[in-house]
């Protein structure tokens, strides 16, 4: 039987923050590859309400002995920076088009996906 591995939810969060306030001082192409790494694995820990037992986000605050949902986890998220984060993340990306150039349309659909998935119906 495979071992779930955590991630620390958090700590994605503040990359993407981290990233978010470099590329508005220095666009650079390396970053947008980071947005889209993190981004990615930010949407696909968050693709599902009931993951493991133990809550990722809470590993590394040392309170990983305690049991909460995915569902949590959504919750959480969306009341940090992260909103705010993928938005301007977008906005960057776009710089006042409809459409991102070529090499941003990566980042652009991880970014997208981060933000529907965090947006998941809790009801």
């Amino acid at each position: 039987m495979a071992s779930e591995v955590s991630i620390d939810l958090i700590q994605l969060e503040r990359q993407l923050h981290d990233l978010s306030v470099s590329i508005r001082k220095i666009d650079a192409r390396d970053s947008w590859l980071d947005v889209e790494t993190a981004s990615r694995e930010l949407a696909n820990n968050l693709r599902v309400r009931n993951g493991p037992g133990i809550s990722p986000i809470y590993a590394s605050s040392g309170l990983s002995n305690l049991s909460f949902s995915a569902a949590d986890n959504h919750t959480i998220l969306g009341k940090t920076e992260l909103p705010q984060t993928l938005t301007s993340l977008l906005a960057s990306a776009l710089q006042d088009s409809h459409f991102p150039v070529e090499n941003r349309s990566a980042p652009v659909l991880e970014v997208l996906r981060a933000g529907a998935n965090l947006c998941m119906d809790h009801g």
